[in-house]
């Protein structure tokens, strides 16, 4: 069994591929980009206008907004099913940002279509799994003890398996930056001050969601967020959130090659350079380097040159082999390690064990002839 204690100063670093393998109490997990639209189809194009569940009540009708949306500006919902998120958010950005017709009010249309958008993603993630806990997570956590978490997701995984091991710092002014949150009970809202005295952080794990999160809603364009659709609050250690529903305006940064909201989490950014610069080992798990993501890339080499010659140790989980080879190319003088997945690295180390029913079957010996 590996020692955890040759696993110094780590950051976490989580992308699409840690949640889309995630073990959850549910049938599904989040999808990702490639599957996003389709999922979408397939949850709310189906059963019909009515459902006794909530989210999927309401994940209709903005499905069904959506898809208005994009019948406005010329775009049939059938044709896109096989497009990735980033291509459709791309486009819309790039439309939305610039005026490509003569034509008074089309921007704003794209903007409306890709505001929907942010909001079909929430109900997507949140009817995928997107809002429970993982015990390959929790045994990730466990073992490394990061002193930070940076995650790329939109998902509560993350958020809700370090509540439930009570190492998550929700008070801390990156995880909330208003002094209030909105709260849901049945259909009411209200709102509840965070602190009434000066904001203390709780001890535990400091999570960064660069990306943004589902139970994140936007004040203002470039103003400050806060937590929201959440059933109670404050939060309690050892226990996850009760999520209720997404917000009318989440923030959450589309998946688009420009990030030009990336802005409104400019601090954020700032904060989880200090931490991947300040850690020795960085563990990154699902994140697969696309090459659009030009910001993500900066901060990572730009942690590397600022180092001061000291090799960082990279931990690559992720199935496909060639990520190793794009971390080399791209970080430069780095020790790296690749594992194909979670299961594989906890294995290794001694933390998850084969049962008897897991081990597989010896397989029959056959004579075979040499091939010419």
């Amino acid at each position: 069994m590996a020692s955890s204690k040759k696993y110094q100063k780590v950051a976490l670093i989580v992308g699409a591929g840690a949640s889309k393998g995630a073990f959850l109490s549910g049938a599904r997990t989040p999808p990702l980009d490639s599957e996003f639209l389709a999922t979408a189809k397939e949850l709310f194009d189906k059963g019909g206008r009515t459902s006794n569940n909530l989210l999927i009540s309401e994940g209709k009708e903005v499905w069904r907004e959506f898809k208005r949306n994009l019948k406005n500006i010329g775009l049939e919902q059938k044709s896109l099913v096989d497009w990735r998120l980033e291509t459709l958010t791309t486009y819309l950005e790039a439309r939305a940002n610039v005026n490509f017709e003569n034509k008074a009010g089309r921007p704003a249309l794209y903007r409306n279509a890709l505001d929907r958008l942010n909001r079909v993603i929430c109900y997507v993630l949140s009817l995928s799994g997107g809002d429970k806990t993982c015990r390959v997570h929790k045994e990730m956590i466990n073992f490394f003890s990061p002193k930070a978490v940076i995650s790329f997701n939109y998902d509560l995984i993350l958020d809700q398996t370090l509540l439930g091991l009570g190492k998550l710092n929700w008070a801390a002014s990156t995880y909330s930056k208003g002094k209030t949150v909105e709260v849901w009970t049945g259909k009411k809202r209200s709102n509840r001050t965070w602190y009434k005295k000066r904001r203390r952080s709780t001890s535990g794990v400091t999570l960064y969601k660069l990306h943004g999160s589902i139970h994140w809603q936007r004040l203002q364009r470039g103003g400050p967020y806060i937590v929201s659709g959440v059933r109670t609050f404050p939060f309690k250690d050892g226990h996850p959130m009760e999520y209720a529903k997404p917000p009318k305006t989440p923030l959450i940064v589309p998946p688009v090659a420009a990030k030009m909201q990336i802005a409104d989490l400019g601090s954020l950014w700032t904060a989880a350079h200090k931490e991947l610069k300040a850690s020795s080992t960085w563990v990154i798990w699902g994140y697969s380097f696309p090459q659009t993501d030009t910001i993500t890339s900066v901060l990572l080499k730009t942690c590397v040159k600022d180092a001061r010659g000291k090799k960082k140790r990279v931990i690559i989980i992720n199935p496909d082999s060639t990520v190793s080879e794009r971390v080399k190319a791209l970080l430069g003088k780095v020790n790296v390690e690749h594992y194909g997945s979670a299961t594989d690295f906890l294995l290794k180390v001694g933390r998850l064990h084969v049962t008897a029913t897991q081990k597989p079957k010896k397989r029959a010996k056959t004579n075979t002839a040499k091939r010419g």
